[in-house]
């Protein structure tokens, strides 16, 4: 393990970024310059089975300020594409990883203006992209998603939902959604 936490991409206001910086707890110190085409609004997490960050989509750079739909990881020393298809190409979409599978949902799909939430689930087994089945929360962007190992679940909660007919609103969410399977070994006390 590194023990660190890393930082990729972002704006600074003007321009969108695509340099990795990596926090020690008590320096940041600027890790690579290359790697994933500059983005904001991208997923990130670590993939523990993997040893390694995990990034998903988010939007370019203008001028086609697209939402973009690869996926890179970073293994500590140099980022890799590992996935061009998958998800659809989705900004703030969120990401969790339950020390053996990581879980995407949601995002914004730029099809049309203003963006529109999208609410499918897929799952990385370490090489490729599974869309899950399950029945879940309703379409959203930049909603927040852990992993509660006490109780082997994921937990999502709030976001930005699609906004109504006529409007380019986006309502934020204040719901809270948990995975649940019933055939998962319990926890252990």
């Amino acid at each position: 393990m590194r023990e660190q936490v890393v930082l990729f991409g972002g704006s600074d206001n003007t321009n969108l970024l695509g340099d990795t910086w990596a926090w020690d707890g008590t320096d940041w110190t600027q890790v690579a310059d290359t790697g994933p085409e500059a983005r904001a609004t991208h997923a990130m997490t670590f993939d523990a089975a993997g040893q390694r960050i995990l990034l998903f989509g988010g939007l370019s750079a203008p001028p086609a300020s697209a939402a973009l739909g690869d996926t890179w990881a970073w293994d500590g020393a140099a980022w890799t594409e590992v996935a061009h298809f998958g998800p659809p190409a989705a900004e703030a979409a969120s990401a969790e990883c339950d020390g053996h599978t990581v879980l995407l949902f949601g995002g914004g799909i730029a099809t049309s203006s203003p963006i529109v939430p999208f609410g499918g689930t897929w799952q990385w087994n370490g090489q490729h992209w599974t869309e899950r089945q399950d029945m879940g929360p309703p379409a959203r962007m930049a909603a927040a998603l852990a992993f509660d190992a006490t109780r082997t679940r994921y937990v999502l909660f709030g976001g930005a939902g699609a906004p109504p007919a006529g409007s380019t609103d986006f309502p934020s969410l204040g719901d809270t959604w948990e995975t649940f399977d019933p055939a998962a070994p319990s926890p252990v006390s």
